[in-house]
């Protein structure tokens, strides 16, 4: 006889709560264990690779470098970029744009100031960038890029922009917060099912539902080619084996645990992988000069690193 395997039947949302930034959605009922499995899947999707635009350069005329200041702007330029990094900002198409503001007078500067344009929506023009005074004047030109996740102003550095450009460090993700939670779901007599509840919290650059249906979209596209033949292999089967070999995980010894269990950002993480750190046993091997030399591995990471381990009792190398 062959087993049943119980698949989710419906999905609902929270109509009493919906918003064009927040979603709440149930799903059931699900086996045991894959509640957990999907929610996390979906999660880690949802805050680390659904592109979007933001602002990645600005010129302001008469400013040469990041702290300076300028006449009549209550701001210094330093805040005034920190604003520009705020605004949800929508791009129609793939390719960069140039946005412009100018401004003068007594007045509050907001996101909706910049000049229109039909390639680029500000989808909240009540953003603050600055404070004018009555001899106030600012001029501004903005680049708009598309991308995911988190990007370097170093990695935002394009030779086709003019050298009074300052570069941004940009974040490229319409969704500012996920959460998931899983909960006993009853199938008839049966309560040994689970039910899956999402929390997603957005920038209005899209919606909930527009981002879910991304991620799913992303799993499964990762998922399908699991459902081909595989093709032999035979070259560098053994250094493939050994890198297998060597991120199983002992129950015996705690060093020989994944970084993933670390309590530190994902992108740190992903620092260190890409750097051939898999275990606590690796990480313990770098000093923290050896660690500052990782490209795009910051103090701000090094210091939430430090502080992790310190939990755990261990400690980088001298």
């Amino acid at each position: 006889m062959a087993l049943s395997f119980q698949m989710p039947q419906n999905w609902k949302y929270d109509k009493k709560t919906i918003t064009p930034n927040f979603a709440h959605f149930i799903a059931q009922p699900f086996e045991r264990g894959w509640a957990t499995t999907i929610g996390n899947s979906l999660r880690r999707i949802l805050l680390s690779s659904i592109p979007s635009a933001a602002i990645t350069a600005v010129k302001i005329k008469g400013v040469k470098h990041e702290f300076s200041t300028i006449p009549g702007i209550k701001e210094d330029v330093t805040h005034i970029l920190l604003n520009l990094k705020k605004i949800p900002i929508i791009l129609y198409n793939n390719d960069e744009k140039i946005i412009q503001l100018k401004s003068s007078g007594y007045k509050e500067i907001k996101a909706g100031d910049f000049d229109p344009d039909s390639d680029v929506k500000i989808v909240d023009p009540n953003c603050h960038i600055a404070t004018s005074d009555t001899d106030g004047e600012l001029e501004m030109w903005c680049r708009v890029k598309k991308a995911k996740g988190y990007v370097t102003s170093e990695e935002n550095k394009e030779s086709d922009l003019d050298i009074d450009y300052l570069y941004l460090d940009s974040i490229h993700s319409p969704v500012k917060k996920v959460n998931f939670m899983v909960s006993p779901a009853r199938v008839g007599r049966l309560s040994i099912y689970e039910k899956l509840e999402l929390q997603i919290w957005t920038d209005g650059t899209m919606t909930p539902l527009d981002v879910l249906r991304e991620a799913v979209g992303l799993l499964s596209k990762h998922l399908e080619i699991f459902s081909q033949e595989p093709e032999p292999y035979e070259e560098e089967f053994e250094k493939e084996k050994e890198k297998i070999k060597k991120k199983e995980v002992s129950i015996d010894d705690p060093l020989d645990r994944p970084i993933d269990e670390l309590d530190i950002s994902t992108r740190a993480i992903n620092c260190l992988k890409n750097n051939n750190v898999e275990t606590l046993r690796d990480l313990i091997n770098f000093s923290e000069s050896d660690l500052e030399k990782i490209k795009n591995f910051g103090k701000k990471s090094l210091n939430e690193l430090i502080e992790a381990l310190k939990k755990m009792g261990l400690s980088l190398a001298k």
